[in-house]
């Protein structure tokens, strides 16, 4: 036979109408069934075939639409607090060696810390441990700011000053305002800007180097001086309208207590001598002043300072 393969219905058909021998229709019969189980055979690996192949495309598409993945890498450090920040709300600040100068602000106030810098603040007030820092202060209207070193306390009002402390010595430095030293053994010392007080005391005299012009508020040494709570309170006043600028208010506060009578020489030479301080800074005329100051007190106690203010007033 030739052309198109018949269909097994076909042949059947075909076989009944052709006059055949029982053996040639048991051939034909015989490769109808083969040729119809072969068909079948093929339309099974066929529906296998489908069967396998829509689930691998699945797989394939899905692989094809996932993002790449990157091999595993291992996972970054957390990052750690820089130890050249510091935390205002902590009770001891340190700034290490290999940091910058850094600056904290603590209740309306700046403290600028040197590599090395330590300060405490256990109990409400900071004690500068060891290192330099500089204070910049806002104005207080009643309680002084205080600082602790190894040999007293700095009190102030309103200004900037630095200090420096080593294990068993320091100084304070002040460029703005005033401050008001307190030894341990309550001797207090005025420093004021441009001077600078250094501690401890020397072992000879007993008494710490004088500031450029002032030696201090309180003269624990000086014979008659009597340290009452109204001197101390005038004192403490002085301190605070300084540091706040008020020179008009210190002035007239200092000529009224020199007008009180319970003074005694010594603490009325150091009135007369604030008084003039007082008047230079508020751009008063202070020659006459200084003229008699020294003709009432002489210039023994302050020689360097009181005869530079009269060589200054004899110029034109």
């Amino acid at each position: 036979m030739t052309g198109r393969l018949e269909t097994p219905e076909q042949a059947a058909a075909r076989l009944a109408s052709e006059a055949l021998s029982a053996p040639e229709q048991a051939q034909l019969w015989q490769r109808i069934a083969s040729t119809a189980g072969a068909a079948r055979a093929r339309r099974r690996r066929r529906k296998l075939a489908l069967a396998i192949a829509v689930p691998a495309s699945a797989v394939a598409i899905g692989f094809w639409l996932l993002p790449p993945r990157h091999a595993a890498s291992p996972r970054a450090p957390l990052a750690t607090a820089d130890p050249c920040m510091l935390d205002a709300r902590a009770r001891q600040l340190q700034l290490p060696q290999r940091c910058a100068e850094t600056a904290v602000r603590i209740d309306g106030d700046e403290w600028l810390l040197a590599a090395g810098a330590r300060i405490v603040r256990g109990d409400g007030e900071p004690r500068v441990i060891e290192g330099r820092v500089r204070f910049r202060v806002r104005p207080r209207a009643q309680a002084p700011f205080r600082v602790r070193v190894s040999h007293g306390e700095v009190q102030v009002i309103g200004t900037v000053f630095r200090i420096e402390q080593e294990s068993a010595r320091g100084s304070v430095s002040v460029s703005e305002g005033v401050i008001e030293f307190v030894w341990h053994d309550g001797v207090r010392a005025r420093v004021a800007a441009g001077q600078t007080l250094h501690w401890p005391r020397s072992a000879s005299t007993g008494a710490g180097p004088a500031p450029t012009v002032d030696a201090g508020i309180h003269d624990a040494g000086a014979r008659g001086v009597r340290r009452g709570p109204d001197l101390d309170h005038v004192m403490e006043r002085l301190l605070q309208l300084k540091s706040q600028k008020r020179h008009g208010d210190a002035i007239a506060l200092l000529r009224a207590t020199l007008a009180g009578r319970a003074l005694t020489k010594v603490q009325r030479e150091r009135i007369s001598y604030e008084l003039g301080l007082s008047l230079e800074a508020g751009g008063e005329p202070s020659c006459t002043h200084w003229r008699r100051h020294v003709e009432q007190f002489g210039a023994e106690r302050r020689k360097a300072a009181l005869a530079e203010r009269v060589e200054r007033c004899r110029q034109p």
